[in-house]
């Protein structure tokens, strides 16, 4: 592993500059560089001291399948979250290996960023999230799930589903939060096998979907897209109807949207979300590619 240092990188938020906690690495210094609920614009970040995060044996031990292992018995230990202001900002540079997203996922941390930015680390408080059980698709979307209108797939194409996120024109928003940088690194992670995509298809065709990072019992959502009406809804019922069959206690959305609102979703403090996590962290993960048990499930009945 790279030295880490501590330095002081100035920057402005458009209100009065604080410190806070930030690790990066000496070879990698501020590249430049959401949830299902993420929106594309930051806010600005701010004048930063770094400090040194440990490398300490992990607490939380996860039962893996026979595919590549990196070396999850270590984890990066961020800045404590619980102490970030309600915006979140935890940290601020590093980079994005397989372990340091494991190691910020398990600790109810993840990446928001764009070009213009080095890459920032987040908890908000609250947090939003959709417990399986209260997801409320509505008349309209079941009507039209019972039509079988769309083929449902689970992690065949994760690469044109992130890619699709990241290009899908939205709402009152420029740009993207998904860097190149950013798929890279959760291909990376989805060949580690703890990244899903969930894959709406009409006529063959990709047509809508999301994905997002499962450890444990909880699932992380990070992007949703569609081309055709509701077929991201679609996609998070069905996200929804496998979290219920493999008893996940939580899906992350991360920031509120009045969407996801509607849907169920409902916002909760820092402190009950990361022990909520803690919870789901104590359980296996189903790790590599859920296309087989998936399609058991829900496509060969």
């Amino acid at each position: 592993m790279a030295e880490l240092v501590d330095a002081l990188v100035s920057g402005t938020s458009g209100r009065k500059a604080v410190q806070v906690r930030v690790l990066f690495w000496a070879q990698n210094i501020f590249r430049p560089g959401g949830g299902i609920g993420r929106h594309t614009s930051l806010r600005g970040w701010r004048s930063i001291r770094a400090c040194r995060f440990e490398s300490c044996p992990g607490h939380i031990q996860i039962k893996m399948s026979n595919i590549k292992l990196f070396n999850y018995s270590y984890y990066y230990k961020f800045p404590d979250p619980s102490k970030a202001d309600k915006e979140g900002l935890v940290a601020i540079g590093g980079k994005l290996d397989v372990e340091i997203l494991y190691s910020a996922y398990i600790q109810g941390i993840f990446p928001w960023y764009t070009d213009e930015t080095p890459i920032l680390w987040w908890s908000p408080d609250p947090r939003m999230v959709l417990f399986p059980d209260d997801f409320y698709p509505g008349k309209n979307l079941l009507r039209k799930i019972k039509k079988r209108i769309f083929t449902v797939k689970c992690d065949t194409c994760f690469e044109d589903v992130i890619r699709a996120c990241a290009m899908v024109k939205r709402k009152d928003q420029e740009g993207t939060w998904i860097t190149d940088e950013m798929m890279e690194a959760y291909i990376k992670f989805y060949n580690e096998g703890f990244v899903h995509s969930f894959e709406i298809f009409f006529n063959e065709k990709l047509v809508g979907g999301l994905y997002g990072v499962s450890i444990g019992k909880a699932f992380f959502g990070e992007s949703m897209f569609h081309y055709v009406t509701d077929t991201s809804k679609i996609a998070l019922y069905y996200l929804v109807e496998f979290a219920k069959k493999m008893n996940f206690i939580f899906i992350d959305a991360q920031q509120s949207t009045s969407h996801l609102k509607n849907l169920g979703a409902k916002e909760i403090p820092r402190q009950e979300f990361l022990a909520l996590l803690q919870k789901a962290l104590e359980y296996e993960t189903i790790r590599g590619k859920w296309t087989y048990l998936f399609d058991e499930l829900f496509n060969n009945q």
